[in-house]
């Protein structure tokens, strides 16, 4: 029930979603099913549910799990215009996530000891040498597993999307050339994969022009007061086609941005002043400015302290 709730929840189908996490947490009570309500809770405008989810989560969560919700309550503050508790959020969300790693690193070199000693009384020095060899491979295959899963994570759900349209629509554009580079080519087949190329590309050009939507709705005079993460993930991607050089760059010099601090950056690089930054965020300027020196914090060789 949690995995295809997940599948719902990652696709903003937090109507469905919901009941699904809430039957996983009613027949497991535990942080993750916890912290999976909390967040779908949040979702369907739930907020004091959520609230409450997620200080219980806590009292029995490992450094992971604490990493997570730290996580998702510094998204909340900054969707909810609150940059200062995001800040400190995002502080003990790093603070967890040394601990966990701390921790993993203890448990893995107990292990290797453990493994060596006894390898020890192994009279074979050959066999004693291999096995050293293989759990030195599988203790550094476990931290690059942890890494991908922790990237996977926190991964951005839209750009995930489009990037999985892109695969897709390659791999059928790839398909049909070979197909009709076959003079005895299959026009049933042909016809299938230009289909799914179409669909590919309205699949695409939806999620960019929702971004363009957006993005046009508050340049001029409106603000990102309504706005939900997945409306700030759109624009991103919109202004990713748009102007990828200056996303990039912002992407590269800073560390564990979301889409709202991405977005908010990028309000400078499209040549919007403080005052418009202020307008469209819906914030002050002296909000404006205390973010931007948040967010310099963040930049990667900076003081982060």
């Amino acid at each position: 029930m949690t995995n295809i709730g997940y599948i719902f929840y990652e696709y903003g189908e937090y109507k469905k979603a919901e009941p699904l996490f809430r039957q996983a947490f009613n027949l497991l009570d535990v942080p993750t099913t916890r912290i999976n309500l909390a967040k779908v809770c949040y979702a369907r405008g739930k907020a004091e549910e959520c609230d409450t989810l997620l200080a219980k989560a806590l009292e029995g969560a490992n450094f992971d799990e604490k990493a997570e919700i730290y996580q998702f309550m510094a998204e909340k503050a900054e969707e909810e215009n609150r940059p200062e508790e995001a800040n400190i959020f995002h502080k003990k969300e790093k603070i967890m996530q040394d601990s966990a790693l701390a921790r993993k690193k203890t448990e893995e070199m107990l292990s290797l000891q453990n493994e060596y000693d006894n390898m020890k009384k192994d009279e074979r020095t050959g066999h004693r040498i291999g096995m050293i060899i293989v759990i030195s491979a599988s203790a550094l295959l476990f931290f690059a597993i942890s890494s991908v899963v922790l990237f996977r994570r926190r991964a951005n759900r839209t750009r995930r999307q489009i990037t999985e349209i892109r695969k897709e629509t390659d791999k059928y554009q790839r398909e049909l050339e070979n197909a009709e580079r076959t003079s005895r080519g299959d026009k049933k087949e042909i016809e299938r994969l230009r289909k799914k190329l179409e669909q590919g590309e309205a699949r695409l050009s939806a999620i960019l022009d929702r971004g363009k939507d957006l993005y046009d709705s508050v340049k001029l005079d409106g603000n990102v007061s309504r706005w939900s993460k997945d409306d700030f993930e759109a624009v991103v991607e919109y202004l990713r086609a748009k102007m990828p050089d200056e996303v990039r760059m912002i992407e590269e010099t800073h560390t564990k941005l979301t889409a709202y601090a991405t977005f908010f950056l990028l309000l400078s690089a499209i040549s919007m002043d403080a005052a418009d930054t202020a307008r469209i965020m819906g914030i002050s300027q002296g909000a404006v400015r205390t973010m931007r020196h948040r967010l310099k914090k963040k930049e990667k060789g900076g003081n982060n302290n």
